[in-house]
């Protein structure tokens, strides 16, 4: 072991400092605690015939294998060892077979009373050995002692033989201990019971612990005080080691110091940046940096605790390096839990009160300084006593000490609850009308109940919070209550005497303004483009998404950021794809019918490459490629015909082309493009942050900024700290809106228009209804099947779903009108589209009922 000062290990650990004035005083201490005369004086052990016989036959080999020059008193004691080592390994295997036989219920549990009732002496007869040994002979428990093998003189042999003995009688001491922890935990519950209470026989087994402890004591002073004053001798015999110990103790207090003093800059720094740009999830994170950096000290120590303690382990007391390593992790977590609150009553956050008293600051650090010392001292019992009277009494005094802070816990907090129950509308009755009664004894019973209620809903809140920082989290405590909050919609409408809907004027302003564009929203994609764009990529890209997620704004986008590109809408045929390609081009159209373009051109793919050279054509950018598909027979040719004319062209531009998803699922299974695309790129949700700045900016461009005080949104709902209601509220309506439409930014936008209400020339938001799916669930097969039709190819005509599906007309048309009457469809371009109300619901359904392809 390495060299060292004492003076420098005892200023490293204060801890160790005090542990050791406590047993080095003049050796006095130990001596007379070990020479305390006992309570009961130790039954004599019993042993079985079959196991005095074997201890014997053991004895006589060990008598034979001794030296010549022995003592009779080193005979004696090696008989002892072996006696006492057989002892125990005969109890362990009995209770083994016991704990079996009770297991497979061949014996009765109260047999292990019996069993006890002859462990016990045996356990009295060691300790009674062991504190003999000790009140007669001093040992020496030093590191050198125990580790040096050979000695010049017969006496120091003498005595490194009895430290052995010692130390191996109580090793042993220690496993009866735990056996006997064992059989505590397997007894039954009376057993038990009686053996920890305060009658006689606890008291018996306490005085049994008490002397266990008190030879704990002992060996943990001699340890502690033998080993403090041989530092310098060992320090002085490694020269080497002690440079070592020395170094790596400077290097911990260096590091640390250094550690603490760029923590407290760097912080602060790091939390000032992360609110470039501002928003909600970055004043979220900036919080909680704040919190780190007000609270981290006590953190800190413990570190730096568990690291002297594990990498400066000058003493090589196993325990006292546990005792410590406990002692500091309670003391700092209270600490930390003290910082904590201190940090959240200077902010003004607490979950219950917007006023917090110093009576009521006092209860809860009582409270949490109560529980920090009932653990601690819990933990250190545990560590030199098991689980039995001692544990039991400790833990009934900690018991009894709590009931007063418990008392003035609930006396400076029971007001706060009543008034939180009554005023909190998410409360439920019952709790309310416990809240009305706050005096006399029912008012201290009521208070109980009504601030475990709070603190049930602040934990609720908290984590719903939690789970709120995923999607999936978020859709689940808008759906939680939904309910509650159509009811209360239900109420508000009732209200108004004039309510109307936004005019159709109106509401295109904020369905379709094009003013609002996020890049933030497919920063990702757009870099691919860039990407493939700055290596002179020639090749065809899928642009794929969800109808309604932007797949014409993101063309937009690239069109807006390379000049140099043509963008045609493929919404009609091909022949008009090719009509406008060659207009764009400035290739001559003037005897070109519009309508029959490839009968009357005599324009060669040549021609149009030349033109694209001259022009520098690098992208082309095409929309809704899916409504070339339809669903007739031969439905396939048109795209067939632009795959075709876009191989002949190949080698003049990045080909960027959009689909709808549940399109590309069809054209996938059809093998229409099979191979014909070398990249892919999927535009993914938006995000509730994104779709809340959208909303926003509509609101602003149109001129309608409603009302959302008169709206009641729980705070489960909504993740954000803000006290004024207005944000709240909106961010609630935000949320539930987003969590509909599943992150959709056009379904998004109409469901917030038409959840807004207009009266007297004002506006105010309303709680979005979604609608009752079980009208899809009603609808038979062929109707279903339409609806999967015109869902898969975007819009569809009579014909091209009667060609499609081989029904009669009679069937397509019912079908048609019960879905046109319920809302389900609406006219676009001489054919019909899914209704925006009604896409994500009838989208959700025909996938769980596996019509779509995949």
């Amino acid at each position: 072991m390495a060299t060292f000062s004492l003076q420098r290990v005892l200023a490293i650990n204060p801890l160790l400092f005090v542990f050791s004035l406590f047993f080095v005083s003049q050796s006095s201490y130990a001596q007379t605690i070990l020479q305390a005369p006992a309570a009961l004086s130790p039954p004599q052990a019993v042993s079985s015939p079959a196991i005095i016989n074997s201890n014997n036959v053991q004895q006589n080999e060990v008598l034979n294998n001794q030296s010549a020059e022995q003592s009779t008193t080193n005979k004696s004691s090696q008989l002892n060892t072996t006696k006492n080592s057989e002892t125990l390994s005969a109890f362990e295997d009995e209770f083994s077979l016991l704990e079996e036989k009770i297991n497979e219920d061949e014996h009765d549990i109260e047999e292990y009373a019996m069993f006890y009732a002859r462990l016990k002496p045996v356990i009295f007869e060691r300790i009674d050995n062991l504190l003999n040994k000790i009140n007669k002979t001093s040992f020496d428990l030093s590191i050198q002692n125990q580790s040096a093998n050979n000695y010049p003189k017969q006496s120091q042999a003498q005595k490194n033989k009895n430290v052995q003995q010692f130390l191996a009688d109580y090793a042993e001491l220690k496993n009866y201990f735990m056996l006997r922890e064992r059989l505590f935990n397997e007894a039954s519950h009376h057993f038990v019971q009686e053996h920890t209470s305060i009658k006689p026989i606890g008291i018996d087994e306490a005085e049994l612990e008490w002397r266990y402890l008190r030879i704990q004591f002992y060996v943990v002073y001699k340890k502690v005080s033998q080993r403090i004053v041989e530092l310098p001798k060992r320090f002085s015999k490694s020269t080497v080691s002690l440079v070592s110990e020395i170094g790596t103790l400077l290097i911990i207090i260096i590091v640390f110091t250094w550690a603490r003093r760029k923590l407290s800059t760097v912080l602060p720094n790091l939390q000032k940046s992360i609110l470039t740009p501002r928003t909600q999830t970055r004043v979220q994170v900036a919080r909680f940096i704040w919190y780190i950096n007000q609270t981290r000290a006590p953190l800190e120590w413990l570190l730096l605790i568990y690291v002297l303690v594990v990498q400066l382990d000058f003493l090589q007391i196993a325990v006292l390096d546990k005792f410590i390593w406990s002692a500091a992790v309670w003391i700092c977590f209270t600490l930390f839990i003290f910082k904590v609150l201190s940090t959240l009553i200077s902010r003004g956050k607490q979950a219950l009160t917007k006023e917090i008293s110093s009576k009521q600051i006092w209860a809860l650090k009582l409270s949490i300084f109560g529980f920090g010392v009932y653990m601690c001292v819990q933990e250190l019992t545990l560590l030199f006593i098991h689980e039995a009277a001692i544990y039991s009494w400790v833990s009934t005094l900690l018991f009894i000490a709590s009931v007063p802070i418990y008392f003035f816990f609930v006396l400076a907090w029971k007001n706060n609850a009543f008034i939180f129950v009554r005023t909190e509308r998410d409360a439920s009755e019952w709790a309310k009308k416990l809240a009305q009664k706050p005096k006399g004894v029912r008012g201290f019973i009521n208070g109980n109940i009504c601030i475990a209620y709070c603190i049930y809903f602040a934990l609720t809140k908290a984590f719903l919070q939690l789970i709120s920082r995923l999607e999936t989290g978020r859709r689940l405590t808008t759906e939680l209550y939904r309910s509650r909050l159509i009811r209360d919609n239900e109420e508000f409408l009732a209200s108004l005497t004039e309510q109307e809907k936004l005019s159709t004027e109106q509401r295109e302003l904020l369905v379709r303004d094009k003013s609002f564009t996020n890049d933030s929203v497919c920063e990702k994609q757009l870099m691919q483009i860039d990407d493939l764009l700055a290596i002179a990529e020639k090749s065809h890209l899928a642009v794929i998404s969800e109808r309604g997620l932007g797949k014409t704004t993101f063309l937009s986008m690239i069109a807006a950021k390379h000049p140099t590109h043509i963008l045609i809408n493929c919404s009609a045929s091909f022949d008009n794809i090719y009509f406008q390609l060659i207009s764009e081009l400035g290739l001559p159209v003037d005897q070109i019918d519009k309508d029959d373009v490839v009968n009357t051109t005599n324009i060669t793919p040549a021609e149009i490459v030349q033109a694209m050279q001259a022009k520098n054509i690098n992208v082309m950018l095409l929309d809704n490629v899916h409504y070339l598909i339809t669903p007739t027979a031969g439905g396939q040719k048109d795209i067939k015909r632009l795959l075709i004319l876009i191989n002949d062209l190949r080698g003049q531009a990045l080909w960027v082309m959009s689909f709808e998803s549940n399109a590309w699922q069809l054209i996938n299974a059809l093998s229409v493009s099979q191979g014909f695309f070398n990249h892919k790129i999927t535009l993914s949700s938006w995000s509730e942050e994104h779709i809340s700045e959208l909303l926003n900016q509509r609101s602003e461009n149109a001129n309608i900024l409603p009302t959302y005080e008169h709206l009641y949104i729980p705070r489960q709902i909504v993740d954000i700290d803000e006290n004024n209601l207005t944000d709240r509220n909106r961010s609630g309506i935000y949320r539930m809106i987003w969590s509909y439409a599943e992150g959709n930014p056009a379904i998004s936008v109409r469901e917030y228009a038409g959840a807004i209400i207009k009266q007297k020339n004002e506006y105010f938001a309303t709680m979005p209804i979604s609608p009752d799916t079980k009208r899809i669930e009603g609808l038979d097969i062929n109707t279903l099947l339409v609806l999967r039709v015109i869902l898969q190819f975007g819009r569809a005509g009579t014909s091209d779903i009667m060609d499609n599906l081989r029904l009669n007309g009679l069937v397509v048309n019912s079908a048609l009108a019960t879905c046109l009457a319920q809302g389900f469809i609406e006219n676009a371009e001489g054919g019909y589209q899914i209704s925006w109300l009604w896409f994500r619901a009838i989208t959700k359904f025909l996938d769980r009922q596996n019509l779509l392809s995949h």
